[in-house]
């Protein structure tokens, strides 16, 4: 299957830990075990855009997903 087509899916199990954390390289982009995985369907900000008034839009999505998966396994389907 296609990396970038891949749709990942939290998994909040403690049975289903994976050893191998994600590390969110940009807001819609994820990477585990040496495979990065595209968030399909999501269309977030870029890392470094802002809105015109200065608020970063792309560093706030990439915190808000990597507050949604720190400490969870993540299982593409």
């Amino acid at each position: 299957m296609n990396a970038q087509r891949c749709v990942c899916i939290v998994i909040a199990s403690a049975l289903l830990w994976s050893p191998v954390a994600a590390q969110v390289t940009d807001d819609d982009t994820l990477k585990q075990g040496g495979v990065t995985y595209r968030l399909w369907g999501i269309d977030a900000a870029e890392l470094s855009q802002t809105c015109p008034d200065g608020w970063p839009a792309g560093r706030m999505a990439a915190t808000r997903l990597q507050a949604l998966t720190a400490c969870r396994p993540i299982v593409c389907h």
